[in-house]
């Protein structure tokens, strides 16, 4: 089985609003054929709390904006890192500046 064409799309438009935001190391995985709770796994990082809520921010309004069904977020109230779940897609940014190592 592979991803849905819908969440391929929003990975698309998640990686394209992270990319406006000068969102770094973007990435996604497809990974529906190892996990049932998702599809793909976009991970992206940004250099400070305050690019990472932006990230977030611009990441779900362009993938809402794109037909996706309202998200849950995890970790947004410290901005280190914030998880975006779409169902089909998440999406996940880092603050790379509280990443150890």
């Amino acid at each position: 089985m592979t991803a849905t064409t819908s969440a391929v799309d929003w990975a698309r438009i998640a990686a394209a609003a992270a990319a406006d935001k000068k969102a770094s190391d973007i990435v996604a995985f497809d990974v529906s054929e190892v996990l049932f709770i998702t599809d793909v796994f976009l991970i992206c990082s940004g250099s400070n709390p305050r690019q990472v809520a932006a990230i977030v921010d611009a990441v779900e309004a362009a993938v809402k904006q794109a037909g996706a069904r309202s998200s849950r977020k995890e970790g947004a109230a410290e901005s280190r890192w914030v998880l975006i779940d779409f169902g089909d897609l998440v999406a996940v940014v880092f603050d790379v500046a509280a990443v150890p190592g």
